[in-house]
């Protein structure tokens, strides 16, 4: 570890930075660095970079998050490594509130190159652990800062609902996705037909099954014909022509090309 603009007491520092590291005495490194700072001394980029590794191995990530402002602050240029040293941790621990909060201090900052797969991954981080509502605002959050979301984003948010049985949601998504023409493929297709299957969306799902075949898209029907199976078995036709006839109609196509009026 090196320190720049200073002759005195480096090799001091750089020693018991080094130590404090080997102990995993990462608070203590962390408020060493702050009083080399405010010292007028600098310190490198991999000195932050090995420092800010240390602290989240210790699973110490406030002082990660301390140390990595000092680095901000101390304007040094590149931040990548220890950005991705970050991410990758609070991901690998199930931390996508803290995610979430770490993006949105460095998403303005011109030396972090933030794309849509950061974004990505604290939605499905959210998603895994079933902080769904947690997940929509990040969504919300990423769209409103004109970061296009793509099919990962979607197949995240999907199969969240799906886990959740909160098929309205992926109601709500489809219609939305629908109308900003996304970049369709089968594992997205398949994700959405069977989420509103599940639902009993039919008329949403029938939606689906005709922008697969105008992309000629191949679905499984057999996995289709079972989603209805378990789960509207004792549905009758005779029930819905009552209700709504909408409904009714949609039901119908659907078992027709599910072969279920077979």
């Amino acid at each position: 570890m090196t320190a720049q603009g200073a002759s005195v007491g480096l090799g001091v520092y750089s020693s018991i930075l080094k130590a404090y590291c080997k102990e995993q005495r990462t608070a203590e490194a962390a408020q060493l660095v702050s009083e080399i700072s405010a010292a007028g001394l600098q310190l490198d980029a991999g000195s932050y970079d090995a420092l800010i590794d240390a602290s989240m191995t210790a699973h110490d990530f406030l002082s990660a998050f301390s140390l990595f402002k000092e680095m901000r602050e101390a304007r040094l240029p590149d931040l990548r490594t220890s950005y991705l040293t970050i991410m990758t941790g609070l991901t690998e621990n199930n931390r996508p509130e803290l995610m979430a909060s770490f993006l949105d201090t460095v998403v303005d900052d011109p030396r972090i190159e933030i794309a849509t797969h950061d974004w990505n991954s604290i939605i499905h981080a959210f998603c895994k652990v079933g902080r769904l509502e947690d997940a929509r605002r990040t969504y919300r959050r990423m769209v409103f800062l004109r970061y296009e979301p793509n099919n990962q984003t979607y197949l995240s948010l999907i199969n969240g609902y799906v886990s959740a049985e909160k098929y309205f949601s992926v109601l709500i998504l489809w219609t939305e996705v629908r109308r900003k023409g996304a970049d369709f493929n089968h594992e997205l297709i398949d994700a959405f037909l069977y989420a509103l299957v599940k639902g009993g969306f039919f008329d949403m799902a029938m939606q689906v099954i005709e922008k697969a075949q105008e992309l000629k898209i191949f679905l499984d029907k057999w996995r289709h014909k079972q989603a209805f199976m378990e789960t509207h078995k004792k549905l009758k036709v005779a029930k819905l022509r009552k209700r709504n006839f909408r409904k009714m109609e949609a039901l119908i196509a659907f078992k027709n090309w599910a072969g279920l009026n077979a």
